[in-house]
């Protein structure tokens, strides 16, 4: 029962938070799971974000649409139109699978936030000693479509 009662404790505390963050290697996991499991339970599919990430690689400040799990368009942030070159946004469920495969990496530093009522990742940071720089992830306004 104790363990129980901890674990309730635990979930309490993490969800309580809005945008709540981590950055202990264990606590993150433990943080990824409880969020990646609320995300699970939204009861919608079609949804639309805003997301930048400003790393070198796959730079992005765009208004992303995803119509069943899968990104259907992007708008350009600074210019609201269709960006001018190919890029490979994530969905929320693959913006997870990054955060999970960063964790799982050697000498990679990573922070995590959170939205406190769908559970979805707000910043992903993953640093580490690449040359090609850091993955600095951001979502914000995600809002359900259908």
């Amino acid at each position: 029962m104790r363990p129980f009662v901890v674990c309730l404790a635990v979930l309490a505390s993490l969800t309580a938070c809005d945008g709540s963050s981590s950055t202990s290697a264990t606590g993150i996991g433990l943080e990824l799971s409880i969020h990646k499991a609320q995300w699970a339970k939204r009861g919608f599919h079609d949804y639309a974000y805003d997301y930048a990430n400003a790393g070198p690689i796959g730079a992005a400040n765009v208004h992303v649409t995803v119509r069943a799990d899968t990104v259907e368009s992007l708008i350009d942030a600074t210019t609201g139109m269709a960006p001018a070159f190919p890029l490979s946004v994530p969905t929320i469920d693959a913006l997870f699978g990054i955060a999970d495969a960063a964790l799982g990496a050697k000498h990679t530093t990573v922070k995590l936030e959170f939205d406190s009522q769908f559970g979805y990742p707000t910043l992903v940071s993953a640093v580490d000693d690449n040359p090609g720089g850091p993955f600095v992830a951001r979502v914000s306004n995600l809002q359900p479509t259908q």
